[in-house]
């Protein structure tokens, strides 16, 4: 157990660098411009004013920083984070993708069930009925029985109805 908690504890320290070195390589390129406009701005602010005015020393000039959309091979590498973004964003979209399908077969078996059901309800309903006229003529011919019984002097009732 105590060897444990040192392996672990160390391998927490290196999950968290290599984050932290994931996020700094993705914003590499952007901090760096940034920088360079500061130190433009910078140098801007150290020049002396009389100096500044005269056209020939300090032409009037603009400087345009921006990041190149034709990054070269060495840029285009994104990091480990964000290629596990790009594969969540993939796996998202199949996911999304199989859960329309299967919401679309259970749609389907929901209207084949509903329809299994109601003709179940119609069965049994034809079914009841019939069973309730096989029980009013069974009830009937007790009757019959009953009464054919006691014309012949031999029923008692109690026996026989329910």
């Amino acid at each position: 157990m105590t060897l444990l908690v040192p392996v672990v504890m160390l391998n927490a320290l290196i999950a968290i660098m290599g984050d932290t070195f994931d996020r700094v390589s993705e914003t590499r390129k952007q901090r760096g411009l940034q920088l360079r406009a500061q130190l433009l701005l910078e140098l801007d602010d150290t020049r002396d004013d009389q100096k500044q005015k005269d056209p020939k020393l300090y032409p009037r000039c603009l400087h345009v920083i921006r990041l190149k959309e034709d990054a070269e091979t060495e840029e285009s590498w994104a990091g480990r984070l964000s290629a596990m973004k790009d594969k969540i964003v993939d796996v998202k979209k199949t996911v999304e993708s199989k859960i329309s399908t299967v919401e679309s077969k259970i749609s389907t078996v929901e209207s084949k069930i509903s329809t299994v059901e109601s003709t179940l309800k119609g069965e049994i309903s034809t079914v009841q009925s019939k069973i309730d006229d096989v029980q009013i003529k069974l009830l009937a011919e007790m009757g019959k029985i009953m009464s054919a019984l006691e014309a012949a002097g031999m029923g008692d009732r109690n026996v026989l109805m329910p």
